[in-house]
């Protein structure tokens, strides 16, 4: 099973970013993930020309996901 963290972001025409991190810690609380978040909102690195400069935080989650293997490469 694969687990990351999906940090979402909200610009101010509305519109969303979605900045994923793999292998992330188990035990991230809410202050956290806004600390880490606010950060990345007041460094600017993620600047659109269609949408501008990150605005705000929308949301924080853990996303997991399982893949079964049907057919695997012969070594």
């Amino acid at each position: 099973m694969e687990k990351v963290l999906e940090l979402v972001f909200s610009y101010a025409n509305g519109k969303k970013k979605t900045i994923t991190v793999k292998s992330p810690k188990d035990d991230i609380n809410d202050s956290d993930c806004r600390k880490a978040m606010q950060a990345v909102i007041d460094s600017n690195v993620f600047v659109s020309d269609d949408n501008g400069a990150l605005a705000a935080i929308a949301q924080a989650q853990y996303k997991t996901t399982d893949t079964e293997v049907i057919i695997a490469a012969e070594e």
